[in-house]
């Protein structure tokens, strides 16, 4: 299959992080010029006050003893704040570099496209960043498992059999992204917007869906087994295919009995009472 990339139909917006890496690097920067001249003032004032306090002046193998190690101070100071300064740097320019390719990539289909995108969350992920928006990335099987894409935007992505076991996305911007036979294992969702997605034949076990919006999720033979859905809204959730004449399920018979009695005829789930429990039952 050919690889269909458009570079600059979609922008990535600069990571926050990379943003806050670039000022830091200015910061310090700043810091190490004023360190500097600050220590060569303190030197030259101290210098001053004890040419003048001192009845006699001091023997000069004592000043010069005393002004090399005010020296080498001050040089091991700079030299500290300058190396931390450039790895400050080279951070935050390897991270437009990495968000630069993934942009490029965004939504080329192919099988390098799709590994080496995998790969470039995961390089950002050890730089501790995470891209603000993957809106319509094509990510379709791709191996993902406890990549970190909390709070990240990914609208319309295409996430079709991708595996993002142990993944966290809390606060993930999911609207209308397609999961269909997804691996989510205890995958962490708190929070996320799944507004429209599809999950059909998604695994969800020990999922954390803690507050997340699942209206109008499809999520027909999605395996909840051990879901947390504490807070979640799964209002018009879809259980079953429109044309189904009733509600079917391939789940566990006490996962099928739990959703079943919070169902109504249309497949659309009831939110429970305050009182109860919401975490799916463990399969027997």
């Amino acid at each position: 299959m050919r690889s269909t990339i458009h570079p600059s139909a979609c922008r990535i917006a600069p990571s926050s992080r990379g943003v806050r890496s670039a000022r830091a690097a200015r910061g310090l920067a700043t810091a190490c010029a004023l360190t500097g001249a600050a220590a060569w003032a303190l030197t030259g004032l101290a210098g001053c006050a004890a040419a003048t306090s001192l009845q006699r002046p001091p023997a000069l193998g004592t000043f010069l003893a005393l002004l090399a190690a005010t020296v080498l101070l001050n040089a091991g100071v700079t030299a500290a704040l300058l190396f931390g300064w450039e790895r400050l740097r080279r951070a935050a320019r390897l991270r437009e570099t990495l968000l630069r390719e993934l942009r490029h990539l965004r939504h080329g289909d192919s099988a390098e496209a799709i590994l080496r995108k995998a790969g470039l969350l995961r390089d950002l992920n050890a730089l501790g960043d995470v891209p603000e928006e993957l809106d319509g990335c094509e990510l379709e099987g791709a191996d993902l498992t406890g990549v970190r894409l909390a709070g990240c935007s990914l609208r319309g992505a295409n996430l079709a059999g991708a595996d993002l076991q142990g993944a966290v996305l809390d606060g993930a911007d999911l609207f209308g992204a397609a999961l269909p036979g997804a691996n989510l294992a205890l995958a962490s969702l708190a929070g996320a917007n799944l507004r429209g997605c599809d999950l059909e034949g998604a695994v969800l076990i020990k999922a954390d869906l803690r507050g997340a919006s699942l209206h109008r999720a499809t999520l027909v033979q999605a395996d909840l087994h051990r879901a947390h859905l504490d807070g979640a809204r799964l209002e018009q959730a879809r259980f079953a295919r429109p044309e189904d004449d009733s509600v079917g399920f391939s789940l566990h018979p006490s996962v099928e009995d739990w959703i079943r009695a919070r169902l109504d005829r249309e497949g659309r789930f009831r939110p429970a009472p305050a009182h109860a429990a919401h975490a799916l039952p463990e399969a027997g």
